[in-house]
């Protein structure tokens, strides 16, 4: 491919990113190493974790991946944390329960994330 295919192909990416649902960027980032990097920015630009008490809080695995690629903090525009699920149940929230180091870990991973979380 061309120098100039090349840059017209990465100026239509954003656009095709856009009108992709998650799964579709998620299975693009696990598929393509060459456009992963494109794709990822679009897949972690903007975030909602809905809070499930019966699962693994996803803000851990989310907090798990930006510790490993630090590098797609920089990707987050947006981070929206959904608690309406467990308000009103008569069981509480599954209770978090991470090593001392991981606490420590994600508490740093959120002080360098600088967005604003809505949804507290």
């Amino acid at each position: 491919m061309s120098n100039r295919n090349r840059n017209r192909s990465k100026q239509k990416r954003p656009h095709i990113w856009n009108v992709l649902q998650t799964s579709g960027l998620r299975n693009v980032c696990l598929a393509s190493k060459s456009i992963r990097r494109s794709a990822e920015s679009a897949l972690y630009s903007a975030i909602t974790l809905k809070w499930n008490h019966e699962l693994e809080p996803r803000i851990i695995t989310l907090l798990e991946i930006l510790l490993r690629k630090p590098e797609l903090f920089d990707c987050i525009h947006a981070l929206s944390l959904d608690r309406d699920e467990f308000v009103g149940d008569e069981d509480p929230p599954r209770a978090l329960t991470p090593s001392r180091s991981a606490v420590a870990s994600f508490t740093q991973a959120i002080q360098k994330l600088k967005t604003p979380i809505t949804g507290l």
